[in-house]
């Protein structure tokens, strides 16, 4: 199935069909329960939809865990020979319940699989064999691996200090409801000094993505680090060999905007954030607005 796409066969059994009679008081007993453990017995019922598989080294170490939707009876499932990657800066938060990221493929040698239905988990040894079409040293095998390794280092680094950023945009947008109490004057102003706060994180936010809400009309293709991280990925993958010239050149521009774009966050969070955080809570506001009850006189 090729060098990194080998597949298994699983065998689930089917949910067996129940009667109205079994159904009916099944029903009833859930309804019984379902006040007090509605939250576990959603996650159970979304589980055994599931198949949890996880990849080992012969050392015992987990490279990486996913899950894919189970079918019944016998079927084909292609795994993913991958370590666990990372996640580039993104707009949208990832769930609890998503599959992590899929990173570099795994090295030409033995692993573990594991695979989890419902209580039920079987195992077996899976080798990987490099491709013979493929003419390629170990040397450059580690030196592309190295390349792909130095590219995650960075967009995680990225995608933490864009984790920072979205957090203080959360707490701007709720300064407002806060100081609904306020006197005019105090709100004017801290709304004014939120305004120059949130445009400054936006424009900070811009460097890493482009922009959540394009203007309208024609607008130029404006570069930004994710496209870098994309632009380095792409130029690794070009060769079977080790990573070639345009390569390493996009490795250092990514290493120098990223510098660049993580001192001006640290800077936004050391000295900018601080100053604003004293002007609200300088406010010292109560929420709980003073309400006189109702005579009938």
């Amino acid at each position: 199935n090729g060098s990194f796409s080998p597949s298994l066969y699983v065998w689930t059994l089917a949910e067996k069909k129940k009667k109205k009679g079994d159904a009916k008081k099944q029903s009833e007993e859930k309804d019984k329960l379902a006040s007090k453990s509605e939250k576990k017995s959603s996650k159970k019922k979304t589980d055994s939809q599931k198949l949890y598989l996880t990849i080992l080294s012969t050392e015992g170490d987990t490279l990486i865990q996913y899950h894919s939707k189970a079918d019944s009876n016998l079927y084909k499932i292609a795994l993913v020979m991958r370590e666990k990657g990372v996640r580039y800066p993104s707009y949208k938060d990832a769930k609890p319940t998503d599959n992590p990221p899929f990173g570099l493929q795994l090295m030409p040698g033995k692993y573990k699989v594991m695979v989890k239905y419902k209580h039920f988990v079987d195992s077996t040894i899976i080798e990987l064999k490099a491709d013979p079409r493929i003419q390629i040293t170990d040397e450059d095998r580690r030196a592309k691996r190295d390349a792909y390794q130095e590219h995650d280092k960075i967009a995680q680094k990225l995608a933490t200090a864009f984790q920072q950023l979205k957090e203080l945009r959360k707490v701007t947008n709720l300064v407002g409801g806060l100081l609904l109490n306020a006197p005019d004057s105090i709100q004017k102003d801290i709304a004014k000094q939120t305004k120059i706060m949130q445009d400054s994180i936006r424009k900070q936010m811009e460097i890493f993505l482009p922009p959540q809400k394009p203007e309208k009309g024609i607008t130029r293709r404006s570069e930004n680090l994710r496209s870098s991280l994309y632009t380095l990925r792409r130029y690794i993958g070009a060769s079977d060999a080790a990573p070639n010239q345009m390569a390493k050149l996009a490795l250092k521009k990514l290493q120098k905007e990223a510098k660049l774009a993580i001192e001006s966050v640290n800077k936004l969070l050391t000295k900018d954030w601080p100053s604003y955080q004293k002007v609200v809570e300088a406010a010292q506001t109560s929420i709980f607005k003073t309400i006189e009850p109702v005579k009938m006189e």
